[in-house]
């Protein structure tokens, strides 16, 4: 149980210290030299990997057991996939924006984030209001970054600057947010056991 725990509250510091290492990246790029700006992009980089890679390592050890009693997960696959298709397009034909890899960075973490949260639902890591809490956020979290994606190239470039630094800062927050969710249960859970 600690190191399913460990494993979930890991994975949700290190995407939030990626949003702020990214956030920083982004938003003091003339006050640091190239050196430290690279280290900030890779410290982003490297923990968004691997807060996805710990979630999904959660994700991974508690799916066949939901899978005997009958959750699938495909769905969310298939959810994440149709919303990039169809970003990818509308904002290629219609705003003709660069393909970048914010897009595929931005659903690759949705998916996991999404399974994340039903899998917790699922064995009890969350409570339904929880859940529901978290499931709103993240859509709107994930919708941000989608907006902000496209109008993207359509602004100024202060207004480029905030569109650019939004969606990670939102993402830092909402992951601070269900970290401290899940924390909340494993101790409320504590709490009725030694009681």
């Amino acid at each position: 149980m600690k190191k399913k725990l460990l494993s979930l509250v890991s994975g949700h510091v290190l995407i939030t210290l990626s949003g702020i290492a990214y956030s920083i990246y982004w938003y003091r790029q003339e006050y640091f030299s190239d050196l430290a700006m690279s280290a900030f992009l890779l410290l982003a980089l490297a923990s968004g990997l691997g807060g996805v890679v710990l979630m999904g390592s959660f994700v991974v050890a508690e799916y066949p057991d939901l899978e005997r009693r009958g959750m699938r997960l495909w769905h969310v696959c298939v959810l994440t996939s149709a919303v990039f298709t169809a970003t990818l397009l509308v904002t290629s034909l219609m705003f003709h924006r660069l393909f970048t890899s914010e897009l595929p960075l931005l659903m690759i973490w949705a998916t996991v984030q999404l399974m994340v949260l039903l899998v917790c639902r699922k064995t009890g890591w969350l409570s339904g209001v929880q859940t529901v809490v978290s499931t709103v956020l993240g859509s709107l979290t994930i919708a941000t970054g989608l907006f902000c994606y496209a109008i993207f190239y359509m602004l100024d470039r202060f207004q480029r600057f905030v569109t650019g630094l939004i969606p990670y800062g939102v993402i830092a927050v909402f992951s601070l947010v269900v970290c401290g969710f899940i924390l909340w249960t494993f101790i409320r859970k504590k709490k009725s056991v030694a009681g």
